[in-house]
């Protein structure tokens, strides 16, 4: 695991997309909280060439004014005698106002009554992580006037090391402020903008005392903003309100 995030704790079943998409004012706004942790792995056993090994996920938030509703990934491994394993995977609510600390779990679509639990430990369930560029340098800030968005550069001070990626990429925007999702509060105040989007890069190369070359891998996380279609309103519509909150 790179020390760069210090973890990344998921359930198996988080620079584009910053601007809201073109066409009418939806009813529901609604982000996704994309992750990709990044590896390495063999794609045969006999194999000595690494290949690339990514995870990702996503994590969905619907909000209208102060209700706010999250829809949860929860993906398994089904197995079969006669054929192939596939994957599958169901989904779970949180209902809860704007600040609110407790809101409502359902943990089906057909669920007709919810469990109350603590909105900040169910989402460290399900993603939880730690940026710490410490040991890193900013090479070079790049601004995108015309799309309000700042893309930072940051160089790892220790190199050859695996548990350090080499190049950390940190990107912010002036929009999305009225979204509550933070990937950072303390980088989102020290720059007065939204963090949107954090990468960090490791290239390929060898490593001392590690007999393999490893492939270009990366850690990612993206707060990405979508447009509702009709059929996701409607579902999500059910559990608007529904907080515990008498």
């Amino acid at each position: 695991m790179f020390k760069a995030i210090v973890a990344f704790i998921f359930l198996a079943g988080f620079l584009s997309g910053f601007s809201r998409p073109p066409g009418p004012e939806p009813a529901i706004r609604a982000v996704k909280i994309i992750w990709n942790l990044g590896g390495a792995g063999m794609a045969n056993p006999d194999d000595t060439v690494l290949v690339p090994v990514n995870i990702s996920d996503s994590i969905f938030l619907f909000y209208d004014k102060d209700k706010m509703v999250y829809k949860l990934p929860h993906t398994e491994s089904v197995h079969y005698y006669d054929r192939p394993s596939s994957w599958k995977t169901r989904y779970s609510y949180l209902s809860h106002l704007k600040g609110a600390d407790y809101g409502l779990f359902f943990d089906s679509l057909g669920a007709n009554s919810g469990k109350r639990l603590n909105v900040d430990s169910l989402l460290k369930e399900k993603i939880s992580y730690r940026i710490v560029l410490d040991d890193y340098s900013l090479v070079e800030t790049v601004k995108l006037s015309d799309q309000g968005v700042m893309i930072e550069k940051y160089g790892s001070q220790i190199t050859n090391h695996l548990a350090y990626p080499d190049t950390a990429l940190l990107y912010y925007t002036t929009g999305l402020k009225d979204v509550d999702y933070s990937i950072s509060d303390s980088l989102d105040h020290a720059k007065g903008q939204k963090l949107f989007k954090v990468r960090f890069v490791s290239n390929s190369q060898y490593y001392q005392d590690h007999p393999l070359k490893m492939p270009r891998r990366e850690i990612s996380l993206e707060l990405k903003e979508f447009q509702v279609s009709s059929a996701m309103e409607n579902e999500i519509r059910k559990f608007f309100g529904r907080t515990g909150i008498d």
